[in-house]
């Protein structure tokens, strides 16, 4: 399975071990996260128009150390699914969605006409957040439930054919006492990035977490912090 993720660092974040995690469940994968940091869908729009080799390529969770162009990405294999998301300060804002998704999603749809569309949904902030009243929101279970209105429609909109929930698991996850956010309360820690693998592999293959071997992490993360994460990832992903 060949998948491209057109995203930011949210992107990078489930890409980190999601090759892993997908081959510890049996299924080779191939994995490319395109990154900008905080790159919103409206610059994603730029970037077809543009043709600029401004995306970093991150392969099967690496820094591949070079750039290329959304186009380049788009062509240079044969990808069985590519998703799109909008970078998380403008993802309860259906505003900043359009006219730049439907757009998008042609593209991807004109250029690799075999590739499924997925939606990678993004997820809240922590609830300690600094960035929430620059956002107008009260706090993450605001976030949450706007980013949720706006993601479903997205959905329906380009019509995908996969929805990978990992903001719907980093919410659960947050209300069962996990710490999935790294120390700037945004991006996701070890465990999130664990945690958003897990929900990669779950949505995209149907192989349930809680009979995934993978324990090769770059730091720490206890037994039961493990078992928790994968009866989340199962209990949301195959509701």
């Amino acid at each position: 399975m060949k998948v491209l993720a057109i995203g930011n660092s949210f992107s990078n974040n489930a890409n980190k071990y999601f090759f892993d995690i997908a081959k510890s469940a049996g299924t080779d994968i191939k994995s490319v996260s395109l990154f900008i940091g905080g790159c919103p869908l409206s610059r994603h729009f730029r970037n077809m128009h543009s043709g600029e080799r401004v995306y970093t390529y991150n392969l099967c969770g690496h820094d591949s150390g070079f750039y290329i162009s959304l186009d380049e990405a788009l062509l240079s294999d044969d990808w069985d699914i590519v998703t799109l998301q909008q970078a998380s300060h403008v993802s309860v804002d259906w505003k900043k969605y359009e006219p730049y998704l439907v757009p998008l999603a042609s593209h991807v749809k004109e250029l690799c006409p075999a590739a499924k569309l997925g939606v990678h949904q993004t997820w809240e902030y922590r609830a300690d957040s600094a960035r929430f009243a620059s956002l107008g929101l009260s706090g993450a279970d605001e976030m949450y439930s706007r980013l949720c209105e706006c993601y479903l429609k997205m959905r329906k909109v380009i019509d995908a054919e996969f929805f990978i929930p990992c903001g719907d698991v980093f919410h659960r996850a947050v209300a069962s006492g996990l710490d999935v956010h790294a120390t700037d309360g945004h991006h996701a820690g070890d465990l999130g990035c664990y945690l958003l693998g897990l929900t990669w592999t779950a949505a995209l293959t149907g192989k349930r977490a809680e009979e995934n071997s993978f324990r090769g992490f770059r730091e720490s993360i206890g037994e039961e912090q493990i078992l928790l994460s994968q009866k989340i990832v199962d209990e949301t992903v195959f509701a």
